[in-house]
């Protein structure tokens, strides 16, 4: 997975290279788990907050750049077990045969 996401104020964009070397750029609206700005003139409470908000948005981030991915892995998939079924039809053909 190739990618890098960016994150301003109330703005994130992730740009994620898929596997036919093309780029993909998302731009979406950021909305922050803490609501009171009370809260976040406490230091520690701040960085707790802050801390959860982007193992957040991180983890949709890679979910996102993981999407294009899985994709290309179920068409290997799917060929891989093709040809194991035709090799083995053909062998089980061929024993068949004598």
């Amino acid at each position: 997975m190739e990618g890098i996401m960016m994150r301003h104020k109330d703005v994130y964009s992730i740009a994620v290279r898929k596997p036919d070397k093309e780029i993909e750029v998302k731009v979406e609206d950021y909305k922050s788990v803490m609501k009171n700005k009370k809260i976040l003139s406490l230091p520690i409470i701040r960085g707790v907050f802050s801390f959860i908000d982007s193992l957040v948005i991180g983890t949709k981030c890679l979910m996102y750049s993981a999407s294009f991915f899985e994709e290309e892995e179920e068409e290997k998939a799917k060929k891989e077990v093709q040809t194991f079924c035709t090799s083995f039809l053909f062998l089980f053909r061929k024993e068949l045969s004598y």
